[in-house]
């Protein structure tokens, strides 16, 4: 099963386009169990305003990740916009995003 996109349609349509540039990205790495971003791209936890959580961590898998954002980036025509952050599901940064988050992406 793919990736799934919960829409807020409040959320500014550049950056839900954004988004579901970098969904595409995510939906070919193996791992990578959820994204959830933030309402607004301007909006921040620990400096991010998108989460990726990961099944296990590791620094190939977090190169990748960003290696896709920078994809999507390109694709959507914007530079410097996505600041994510990624942790396994146990990290309390997710359920701070969860509090948080908008727009949720889950396998």
């Amino acid at each position: 099963m793919g990736l799934a996109l919960d829409v807020d349609l409040t959320v500014d349509r550049e950056w839900r386009q954004l988004l579901s540039n970098f969904l595409r990205e995510l939906e070919s790495i193996p791992g990578v169990i959820r994204l959830i971003a933030l309402p607004s791209p301007e909006d921040r936890l620990y400096e991010s305003n998108v989460l990726v959580v990961v099944d296990e961590y590791s620094y190939e898998l977090v190169l990748r990740i960003m290696e896709a954002a920078a994809r999507a980036e390109r694709r959507s025509g914007i530079r410097g916009v996505l600041s994510p952050t990624v942790a396994t599901q146990d990290e309390p940064v997710v359920r701070e995003f969860e509090g948080e988050g908008i727009i949720l992406l889950s396998r």
